[in-house]
């Protein structure tokens, strides 16, 4: 097994730290008027947006004996069978991608699959990570072939 930590970029991060600096505001600001009622709406809001956050947002990347997992809050696995190609992405596809986008930084690889969507990740090492995919993924087509 290999493991590495999932990129986050800049951007991405900027993205994600504006809801929560919006929502801590409006708490400050509701908290200084006495709004009773609508602190407990941001709290509220804001546990909301930290469960999603932990059950959408990747945190890491697995190369198992015959399969990738992607660990999100739950994790998603895709089996070697399913995956017709791995390659290093250009950093469009972070925008400009059709399928599941677990990418968060340009460090972008594409895990094309044979039917269904394809899937982007950004592993912090993607070159190193690329490179053990690809090698679990050809050792794994060898012994079934």
């Amino acid at each position: 097994m290999f493991e590495e930590e999932a990129e986050y970029g800049l951007g991405i991060k900027a993205i994600l730290a504006l809801p929560i600096a919006v929502i801590f505001s409006l708490f400050l600001l509701a908290f200084q008027e006495g709004e009773k009622n609508a602190v407990m709406v941001l709290l509220l809001t804001t546990f909301m947006m930290t469960a999603i956050y932990w059950l959408v947002l990747p945190r890491r990347f697995r190369v198992l004996d015959d399969s990738l997992e992607i660990v999100l809050g739950i994790t998603y696995r895709i089996p070697f069978e399913e995956i017709k190609e791995v390659k290093k992405g250009s950093g469009k596809e972070l925008v400009f991608f059709k399928g599941f986008k677990f990418a968060t930084s340009s460090n972008v690889i594409v895990v094309v699959k044979k039917k269904g969507f394809s899937v982007t990740i950004s592993p912090k090492n993607a070159d190193f990570f690329l490179e053990r995919l690809r090698s679990s993924l050809e050792a794994f087509r060898k012994g079934k072939g």
